[in-house]
């Protein structure tokens, strides 16, 4: 009985170990299409956005990003994100449950699912001086 319990307790350890590492592979390159909504605080221009929509408030949709993850280490990552007028990078971390993680930028920051090994789905929020951006995004791995 107490080798079967030992025998129990020891493969429990080695399961979680094992899925506690077991994080996506996030690398490579996804095409992220945005639907959102911006609150322009003034007619300044906010050069680091990479949705580049008018300079006022209102709702956008169909926007297009590329994501680029160059680099994972386990839990965390790093990328940038690109569009035709701009690019931005960002940082990552994978949460405890391994198909959540969040994402930061320069001014904002993202929560995202793992849905798939070729999908993602995040909401982001940024506030800067210039405007603020609220999103959902879908990311699909090219």
């Amino acid at each position: 009985m107490i080798i079967r319990n030992c025998i129990l307790v020891a493969s429990l350890v080695l399961s979680a170990q094992a899925f506690a590492n077991d994080y996506p592979d996030t690398t490579g390159t996804w095409k992220a299409t945005l639907d959102g909504v911006k609150l322009q605080k003034n007619l300044g221009s906010a050069e680091h956005n990479v949705n580049h929509t008018p300079a006022e408030t209102g709702v956008y949709q169909g926007r297009e990003l590329t994501m680029e993850i160059g680099g994972q280490d386990g839990f965390s990552f790093t990328g940038t994100k690109r569009s035709a007028n701009a690019e931005e990078a960002f940082a990552g971390i994978f949460l405890h449950d391994n198909s959540h993680f969040k994402i930061i930028d320069f001014d904002g920051h993202s929560d995202c699912t793992v849905i798939s090994t070729t999908e993602i789905r995040c909401d982001y929020v940024e506030i800067n001086p210039v405007n603020s951006n609220l999103n959902r995004q879908v990311w699909i791995r090219q």
